[in-house]
């Protein structure tokens, strides 16, 4: 048997790192190819090793004593790194060729001679450094990325049983199974190497089916760099809880070779779920070069506090700003519009943040969104004249990248309601990247209630294969999601509650009122912490007949109540949603005995259920769009009503918290009354009886609530509500929307809170100890001008441009019925005359119509800022006047010219809305 160095029983922590990855810079850079599955190897950036080197040192809270560098690289290159090179405060002990020989010979300096180690690599792909200590000695106040709790090494000739029983004496070491490896990182997936797969296959045969993730960092060549990628990218996974995807992934390339392994490749980064039995995270990392077998075993460390740097680099950027009048806003905007470049927009948006924060109790808000210079500067574009019409309709602007304003804010009008929809809006692949964006929301009470389940149905949320998944593939996972109820139900439930723990404690959102659609009741009490413990109702509905035989599957409370056969088997029943008026429906479905009107989403849109061809019937009779529904149980009619004191059972709950929320019920569509029993008793009746969502909806916007937020699953609540509520005032903001990332939906969402003014924060979204005092500046340059008179001894008012700019004639004739006796002129601040007497210009000369000073505008919204504006800027003018008077003579002749082409094309406009033809001009 060959000779084997087994790894002492010292656990080392890894509590700095760093890495310059090809042209990625920086471990937040290396991370974020890790997770978002891209490949960059290529042109690499030549920096110092010392500045990795006290990167991953400043990662930690050491001071600089006491400390050992050990440079692993090929003797041809230990000349790249001399202690010259390095601060005078480290001293290197020593080279090695590979990384597992470093961390070996770490082990023993950390026993008695060191405080910590560091162990740097330096090649032309990869720098790249490690900060270890004694995990055993290591400080509370210190993070730790991952320990290393065994490390085995065996210099042999490869074999089958070589990497087998590597395998197996760390597992050994480390005092675990291989079914409780749940990531393995090998370079023998992307570049199969036969000896290592079977001995991998051999180790880790277990009798859990695909119970471990494998992957790899593109194979770099250089063993000492291929295994520092990988020692990073593995405690980075295991730090922010996620299991990585392989990039640009199909299939192995030697299938025959993983037969009977628990090994699957994901092809989208997945959070990181705990079997309910597992009480930390393990990931193992193999590695086989040049005669050399090494098997490393490592660890989570508990209670860690992840940071949001993640959230605050993607690029896709909110920038807010805000004003009391519109017309300031719109200057806000001009002046964002200058200081959009190529440079870090994380920067100029936190800058921007920073700017907001002096005003954010103004009355009006505009949210601008981009992912890139380009596109923000037409989303800016866009915003003058989507802000300018918002103004005048008092409706909202909003784009398809998520840029937002209102010009009617409901933040202070009415109340914020959360609504949790039914089951059957989760999906296979939902809230992938949530805990990634948000990973404190690991740690709250009410994921951790709900965690254990959430777990469990892991694999039906985010499917496992040792093969990328085909369309065909993927739609009948997602069937076998939706035909299983309980998963749907529970997977609603969790995502409910991870987005409400992201609103209430990232944005500190907290609504004034809730109610939920159907079961969302429970989703509901949950959610909002009324039950602090998931387990109950979970545990409860797993073990009862409830969704398997009584209502689902046979559905033996349908077959009894309608006295059903034994001997009749098969699909009997279906549900369908009709696109009809209620009273249609309800007439319909008199003569038949057995269809049932469940759920009444919109005047409009409804649902019925019973047996299939009777459904059909009525659909026919009827003449509407129908389509199957997505689930097919039995809810909400009498032919379920015996399942009644079963609900009232699993809703019994303690009730332990009462939050000072407004919560409603379709029980009674009032109130809900916070008592054990009594929630139990109204939850089933909502279930068990004829669902009435209008109902609902108008009973909590008769108590005040406008802007509906829907927490949980896709947009369906959203839409119905918009329906139910259509010509009357209010918003609508969903955060969840298939097909959309999260991240871009939730900041679509946020820009939408923000613009109606509720209260929210949005410190979350930006790197502020990043934004420098030398960043530019979004404030509003106003020059002094002076109000007189011209030549017609009509008033001449100099104001921002962008209070008229790009308004048309034909506009401002619309909307302000103008008299053309009374009209006043405007000069357009800081434009040279030629701008404005040219008709092609961003502010042609028909943007100079200022204002009507007949009675008809006073209650022209546009008219009350302007002229409000209008005044405070004529008084602080007045005193610069007679400074700038003889500057005015020169221009009374330009004035009078432009008084005349104004005339002109008022005389033209006239013309053509008396023909409804346009003349040449």
């Amino acid at each position: 048997m060959e000779k084997t160095i087994n790894n002492p029983n010292l656990k080392l922590a890894i509590i700095g790192m760093d890495i310059n990855w090809g042209s990625s810079v920086g471990l937040d850079a290396f991370e974020r190819i890790i997770y978002e599955v891209k490949e960059n190897i290529s042109s690499p950036v030549n920096l110092k090793i010392t500045q990795v080197v006290d990167n991953a040192l400043q990662d930690t809270n050491l001071e600089p004593s006491k400390i050992a560098v050990i440079i692993a690289t090929d003797e041809d290159e230990t000349a790249r790194i001399s202690q010259t090179e390095l601060n005078k405060n480290y001293f290197i002990t020593t080279t090695e060729k590979t990384v597992i020989k470093a961390i070996k010979t770490a082990q023993k300096l950390l026993v008695k001679q060191v405080e910590a180690v560091i162990i740097v690599v330096n090649t032309l792909q990869i720098a790249g450094a490690l900060v270890l200590i004694d995990a055993d000695a290591q400080k509370n106040q210190q993070r730790i990325y991952a320990t290393i709790d065994a490390l085995t090494l065996a210099q042999s000739p490869a074999s089958i049983q070589t990497i087998t029983q590597t395998c197996q004496q760390a597992f050994n070491i480390a005092g675990i199974k291989p079914e409780d490896i749940s990531y393995l990182e090998s370079s023998s997936i992307l570049e199969p190497n036969q000896l290592e797969i079977k001995g991998l296959v051999a180790a880790y045969q277990t009798a859990t089916e695909l119970s471990c993730a494998i992957g790899s960092v593109t194979n770099i060549g250089n063993a000492a760099a291929l295994e520092i990628a990988s020692i990073i990218k593995t405690a980075l996974c295991l730090y922010y809880c996620y299991i990585p995807a392989v990039p640009q992934w199909s299939s192995p390339k030697n299938p025959e070779l993983w037969q009977g392994s628990p090994f699957y490749v994901d092809t989208q980064s997945k959070p990181w779920f705990l079997a309910a039995e597992a009480h930390q995270r393990i990931a193992a990392i193999d590695i086989n070069h040049n005669e050399t077998s090494a098997h490393l075993i490592l660890s989570s460390a508990p209670e860690q506090e992840r940071d949001s740097r993640y959230l605050t680099k993607i690029p896709y950027y909110l920038f807010p700003l805000a004003a009391d009048e519109p017309g300031e806003l719109l200057e806000q905007i001009e002046a964002l519009e200058k200081i959009i470049s190529d440079d870090s927009l994380a920067t100029t948006a936190a800058q921007t943040f920073e700017t907001y924060q002096k005003r954010q109790n103004a009355t009006y808000a505009v949210a601008i969104l981009g992912r890139n210079p380009k596109e923000l500067q037409r989303e800016i574009q866009r915003a003058f004249e989507g802000v300018k019409n918002a103004v005048l309709t008092g409706g909202e602007w909003k784009t398809p990248v998520g840029s937002y304003f209102t010009a009617n804010p409901l933040g202070k009008k009415g109340k914020v309601a959360f609504v949790y929809p039914g089951a059957y809006s989760s999906y296979v692949g939902i809230a992938r990247n949530l805990f990634r964006l948000f990973p404190k929301i690991w740690d709250s009470p009410i994921i951790q209630s709900v965690y254990s389940r959430v777990a469990s149905i892991d694999k039906f949320l985010y499917p496992r294969s040792l093969k990328a998944f085909t369309k065909r593939q993927l739609e009948a996972l997602e069937q076998q999601l939706i035909d299983n109820p309980l998963s749907m139900l529970e997977s609603e439930v969790g995502i409910a509650g991870l987005i409400g723990v992201v609103l209430r404690d990232y944005f500190k959102l907290r609504p004034d009122c809730c109610f939920g659609y159907s079961v969302g009741e429970t989703t509901m009490a949950i959610a909002q912490g009324i039950w602090t413990d998931f387990n109950p109702i979970s545990s409860g509905l797993n073990s009862s007949q409830l969704f398997t035989t009584r209502l689902s599957g046979d559905k033996n409370a349908v077959r009894e109540y309608w006295g059903l056969k034994d001997e009749i088997k098969g699909e009997f029943w279906r549900n369908y949603v009709l696109m009809a008026e209620i009273s249609q429906v309800r007439a319909a479905i008199k003569n038949e005995e057995k269809v049932y009107l469940t759920q009444i989403n919109t005047p409009k849109e409804v649902v019925i259920a019973g047996d299939t061809a009777a459904c059909q019937r009525v659909i026919k009779a009827i003449g509407c769009n129908a389509i199957p529904a997505p689930f097919n149980h039995a809810i909400h009619c009498e032919a379920m009503a015996s399942e009644y004191d079963e609900f009232v059972k699993l809703h019994t709950l303690p009730i332990k918290n009462k939050p000072q929320i407004d919560f409603y019920s379709a029980s009674e569509y009032g109130l809900l009354n916070l008592d054990s029993k009594a929630m139990g008793h109204s939850i089933a009746k909502v279930l068990c009886q004829q669902f009435d969502f209008p109902r609902i909806v108008n009973r909590l916007y008769a108590d005040g609530a406008k802007i509906f937020v829907e927490v949980g699953a896709g947009n369906a609540c959203s839409r119905w509500i918009g329906e139910n509520l259509q010509g009357r005032e209010h918003t609508t903001v969903f955060l969840n929307r298939r097909g959309v990332d999260e991240h871009t939906t939730l900041l679509r969402g946020l820009a939408q809170l923000f613009s109606h003014r509720v209260q929210i924060d949005l410190s979350p979204l930006y790197n502020l100890n990043s934004s420098s005092l030398n960043s530019p500046q979004i404030e509003v340059q106003k020059i002094p001008q002076p109000v007189t008179k011209c030549d017609r001894e009509r008033e001449i008012i100099t104001l921002s441009p962008y209070y008229w700019g790009n308004f048309t004639t034909q506009e401002l004739q619309t909307s302000a019925k103008l008299n053309y006796e009374n009209i006043e002129f405007i000069k357009l601040a800081n434009y040279p005359e030629t701008d404005l007497m040219n008709t092609d210009s961003k502010y042609p000369i028909s943007s100079l119509i200022k204002k009507q000073v007949n009675s008809n505008l006073t209650n022209n919204k546009l008219t009350g800022f302007l002229q409000n504006h209008a005044k405070k800027i004529a008084e602080t003018n007045q005193q610069s006047s007679e400074a700038h008077s003889t500057f005015l003579q020169t221009r009374k002749k330009s004035f009078g010219q432009m008084v005349k082409l104004v005339e002109l094309q008022l005389s033209v406009f006239e013309k053509e809305h008396r023909t409804g033809k346009t003349e040449e001009k």
